[in-house]
Order: structure tokens, then sequence, then C-alpha cells
């Protein structure tokens, strides 16, 4: 059998002695495959929506219609084979008029719609059907008919010298046919026959315009995308990365150019798939990335601005290059961190102007910085003002402490500031300080103005002192301080009451004490001395009732003592012990025996609990105690202190 004819233009012949029940047949089929023909691929998920006919009949579809939704990017449209025309907005879309190549073999073309920057790239598949017709032979009068792809063509009979040719529609990837013959005895057989369908090409690429990646686009010879495309790729100039699958069939891949790159405006890029033969090789020319620039040199007008000045500071911005390459035009970003700028102008190749207006408050700052970009990032420069403030208009104090105790000791550190009339802080002036009641140290310069130390004078009550400040060009200040009263440490009073011991003692007592205070809080411990005096006269009679006895017994005690006193407003009460001596004198006289006199020191301990209440500058104090202390002499023997309950008046120093 002879090999399939694919005609590229001519008429093809109409078959000689054909049945009419086989043209009826061929009719038909071809009249199904028309009808196939009006349903279009839809990509659905694209966001382009582009669509097209399911397949296209080559020597008989003269050309088709490809529609796509429309983008407010600008649409470009590539076909692998075949020509495309320029998209045209109509009715809320655009469309196309995709014309095939005159060549008739079977083939698939490939659209592709993409933006400018390949940030989106979408495409579809045309199946083109080709229309070979093959010279069969076999047995004279043998009926004959052809599969293609799971399609019969035929029947057909043969001529009296067994040949004869049948024209077929062939889908892209179809290698062989089969034809199949039976003679009129009905013998059968099948023979494959090969259709000689040369390699199509199954790659687009989309090399890079406004971006740095190259695209493409591989199906396989049945027009499906491939998921796994073995893709070779090289650069006339600078280096393409491994392809990376973006989408079924889709791939890109990164392009870098090398720095030492001779300035140059394009570079052919290559891909090809050599397991799809030869004609799967596609070359671009891409636009060779400019060079972005290396640095930006940033220089302001002023290197200083004082408020009030109204000085307007121009910056200019100048971007910078190696050379080596074509240089890319930027757009400058700037911002400051205090004030405003005006609009970006040109000033000269690569070169910017701003002018920068800055306040007269300077919200705490002592530097404004101004910071050069560029859209897209990558670099970044800046420059700075000095900030210096105006004259002298206000001088403010603080402290770090708004209430002491006037006890002489207590400390606070006094804060000098000074600004000018736009509230800007400044370097303060020679300041003179002065406190009404307290003492003031002299004025240490620090960064941030100055500061001095603070005294609180003795008092007792509470007040207020002042502060005040003079700098050397007569702006004043002042400060208030609020005194609580020091505590007075110093406490004495004078008691008087009764004292028994619930046998030879009893009669009245004066008892005094002073004593030292240490604070604890609210609360504190009385650490002092304690004297007075009681004594005790009676006369007993004799046992053997002959005379009586007279006895008198005098008591001087010296305690020393410790008590803890609590506030409990409105009284204050205390609680504690001592330890200390009673100087004892006992007389006893009789008319037999005469006057007898004993003096002895002797060892005593007390329990104390008492009370006081302020009464005018005093302190009235109610106190009960008890003292233990033995005495054995004369005849007398026992505990000559007791029970003592005293009250009276007091002060505090």
């Amino acid at each position: 059998m002879a090999a399939a004819k694919y005609p590229k233009c001519e008429r093809q012949h109409a078959l000689v002695r054909v049945q009419f029940s086989h043209l009826l047949g061929l009719g038909v089929l071809l009249l199904g495959i028309c009808l196939g023909r009006t349903t279009h691929a839809d990509l659905g998920s694209g966001t382009l929506r582009m669509r097209g006919p399911a397949s296209m009949l080559l020597g008989k579809d003269r050309s088709t219609t490809i529609t796509l939704r429309d983008t407010k990017k600008p649409v470009r449209l590539q076909a692998s084979v075949g020509t495309i025309s320029e998209p045209q907005l109509a009715n809320g879309s655009r469309t196309a008029t995709y014309t095939p190549p005159s060549t008739r073999f079977p083939q698939v073309a490939i659209i592709v719609a993409s933006t400018e920057d390949l940030d989106t790239v979408e495409f579809i598949t045309i199946p083109l059907l080709g229309q070979p017709t093959i010279r069969v032979e076999s047995e004279p009068r043998a009926v004959v008919h052809v599969g293609v792809d799971g399609k019969k063509f035929g029947p057909l009979k043969l001529n009296r010298r067994g040949q004869g040719k049948i024209r077929l529609v062939v889908p892209p990837g179809v290698e062989t046919a089969t034809v199949h013959s039976a003679d009129h005895l009905g013998n059968e057989k099948k023979e494959p026959h090969t259709l000689g369908v040369p390699p199509f090409q199954q790659l687009v690429t989309l090399c890079p315009q406004g971006s740095d990646e190259l695209v493409v686009v591989a199906i396989d010879r049945r027009g499906n995308a491939m998921t796994n495309a073995a893709l070779q790729l090289e650069a006339e100039m600078g280096t393409l990365a491994s392809p990376v699958m973006r989408a079924p069939g889709i791939y890109s891949a990164r392009y870098q150019v090398h720095d030492d790159l001779v300035p140059v405006n394009s570079a052919r890029l290559t891909a090809s798939m050599p397991t799809a033969g030869p004609a799967s090789t596609m070359t671009c020319k891409a636009q060779v990335p400019r060079e972005t620039p290396s640095s930006i040199l940033v220089s302001a007008s002023n290197e200083t601005f004082v408020a009030g000045s109204k000085t307007r500071i121009e910056v200019l911005a100048r971007f910078t290059y190696t050379g080596k390459r074509l240089p890319r035009l930027v757009l400058p970003t700037v911002s400051v961190d205090l004030g405003t700028v005006s609009a970006v102008k040109p000033a000269g190749e690569n070169r910017y102007r701003v002018v920068w207006t800055l306040p007269n408050a300077f919200q705490g700052k002592s530097k404004a910085t101004i910071r050069v970009g560029m859209i897209g990032g990558g670099l970044d420069s800046q420059a700075q003002v000095k900030l210096e403030g105006g004259e002298l208009a206000k001088i403010q104090l603080s402290s770090d402490k708004a209430q002491l105790v006037a006890d002489r000791s207590a400390t606070a550190v006094v804060h000098i500031q000074s600004f000018d009339q736009f509230g800007n802080a400044i370097p303060s002036e020679m300041v003179r300080l002065a406190a009404g009641q307290g003492t003031v140290g002299a004025v240490e310069v620090t960064a941030d103005g100055g500061r001095a130390s603070y005294r609180t004078p003795l008092r007792h009550d509470a007040s207020q002192d002042t502060i005040t400040a003079r700098s050397a060009s007569g702006i004043d200040a002042s400060l208030s301080v609020l005194l609580d009263p020091a505590p007075r440490r110093i406490r004495a009073n004078a008691r008087l009451g009764y004292a028994t011991n619930l046998g030879a003692v009893s009669s009245l007592a004066f008892a005094a004490d002073a004593g030292y205070r240490i604070a604890m809080g609210q609360q504190g411990l009385i650490l002092g001395l304690e004297s007075g005096y009681f004594s005790s006269s009676e006369t007993r009679p004799r046992s053997d009732e002959v005379e009586d006895v007279g006895m008198r017994i005098a008591v001087v005690p010296l305690i020393a003592r410790a008590v803890y006193e609590v506030n409990t407003l409105p009284i204050q009460v205390y609680g504690g012990g001592g330890a200390g001596i009673l100087f004892a004198r006992a007389t006893i006289e009789s008319p037999r025996t005469g006057m007898r006199v004993e003096r002895a020191p002797n060892v005593a301990l007390s329990a104390i609990l008492g009370a006081r209440k302020r009464l005018g500058r005093g302190l009235i104090v109610l106190e009960a105690a008890y003292w233990r202390s033995n005495f054995d002499g004369m005849g007398l023997v026992g505990n000559i202190g007791g029970l003592r309950l005293t009250g009276g008046y007091g002060f505090e120093l």
C-alpha cells in the first residue's frame, strides 16, 4: 500500500465508480464531524475564560472566533501555528479571529492569552483535523474500509485491478490506520497502514518584557496539557533557572542577567522538548532587564533648622548606576518623620528634587530625617537635619517627689527644663534656685536641662514650701512641695495615782517617765526611763499586846522600760514592760526598842499597759502597771511593788 498523501492546496479528485451507499456513509461521517466542531472548549476556572472551537477541519474551515473575558489589563494572544488577530472589544468581551495554517496534516493549535507582566497566562488547544487520501490495494472487487482512531471510513469496492482511494479525517496524534478488506469469497484480512504524519509544534514560549520570567506552554501530541514536560531552556545572555510548573501545561523559569553584560536591549531565549522531536523548539526575544540603581545619594541644603526661621530645605536625591547595563528608570519614594515634602520633581539625569518644610514645634525630636527609596523597594537612603530651638520663653520646674516629711533629712531632686515659644526644649541658661524654708544645692547642668537637690526644713506641722528659679534673662518659675509634719521623737509625762500591793504598801503614787520614739510606719517603739515615789505607814499591835509598833515604807523606783505604741485613732494604745531597781526605806518605831531604819535597793520587774489621747499641744495619759520587787528585812517580807494606777499629762518634742 502507498503512503497517505497530504495535499497542500490542490482540490481532491472524486473516486471513480464509487457506490452511492459509500458516498452516503462518508457524508454522514463528515456531517457528524462538522457538528462536533461547533462545541467550544471552556477553561472555566481561568480569569480570562477563553473559548474556542472544539476542532477545525483543515482545508474546509477557513477561520474561527476566539472569545475571552474583558479585563482591565491589556491581553496579548499568541498561536503556535496559524495566525491570530488582535483582540477587539465587543459586547463586554474581547474577540479575535484565528486562521489555521495552509498545511493539511493533523496537528494541534495552541492559543495562549497573557498579560504583559505574565502574571496571568491561560491557553486553549484546537485540534486541527487533516484530510489525507490514501491508496489501497487488495483483491479485485474486494470491499475495503479503513479504521482511524475508532472511526470507520468506507466501505469502498475496489476496481478490477484491486485498487482504490479513500479520503480520511485524521485527528492529531494518530500515526497509523487499519485497512480491512473482504473479497467476494468472504476472505477477510487486516493490515496496518502508516499515515506518515509529520511532527508539529507542541510548545509556545512567552518571553519576559515587563517581568523576569520565561513562560512555556507544553502539550502532548493529542493536545493535552503536560504535567511532566522535559524542557530544555537556553539563554543567549544571562541564565534561565530550572522550569517550575505553575499550572498544568504552563511552566515558568526565572531569567537573570550577569552584571558584566554589555549594554543590550534584548536577548534570545530558546525552549525545546527533545522527546517531541525537532519541531518542538521555539525561540523568543526577551527584553534584557535594565540595571537597577546601585545606590541613592541624598543631600539637604541645610544641616540645621532653627525654630521660627521659616527656612525651607531643598533635598536632592541622585540614583547612581555601575554602568554595565542600560539603566532602569525608577520612581523615587520620599518619607519624613517630621514636617511635609513637596511633590517629587526631576532635576536632571537620574536626579530628583523635593522641598522639605519643617514645623516650628519639634515634638520632642532633636533631629529630623528624610528617607528616599524607590517604588518596589531594594534601595534606601536618608539625610538628617539638626533641630535647634529659639530663644528662652519658659522655665519649668519639676520634682521627683511631690510630698516630703519635714524632718530636715528628706530630700528630692528638682529638675529644670527650658523651652522656647514653640514648646521645644532648649539648653538651660544659668539658673538660680531658692527655697522658702528648706535648702537647695548647686545647679548641675544636664543634657535635658539641669537639676539640683532640695532638703526639707524641720517642722512639726503640715505646710508647703516654694522653690523658685530665675534665669539670667529674667524668666521666673516656681514649684510647690508639700511638707508633712515631722514625727515628735521625745515623749515625757508626769502622772499621779494610787499604788497598792494589797498588803503592806497602799498609798498615793507619783510617776514620771521620758522616752525616745523609734518610728515603725504609723506605729512606734518607745525606749525610756521611769521614776516616781510612793510611801505607806501603819501601826500594828505586837503579838504580846504590851505595846504598838509603827511602820513606814517609802519607795523610789528607777525603771528602764520599752513599750510598743499603736495608733488607733483617736487614741494611742501602748504596752510593754521594764526592769530596774526599787530603792526602799523601811522605818520601824516602838516605845521599847526605839526607831530602826533600813535602806535597801531591790530588783524590780514591771508590766505596763496605757493609753494616750491628744489634747491641745500635749497628751492625756492613763497607765496601769504591775511591779514585782521582793523585800526582806526587819520582819517585813513580801512584794513592795504591786499594782499602780496613774493618770496625768505629757508632751512631745
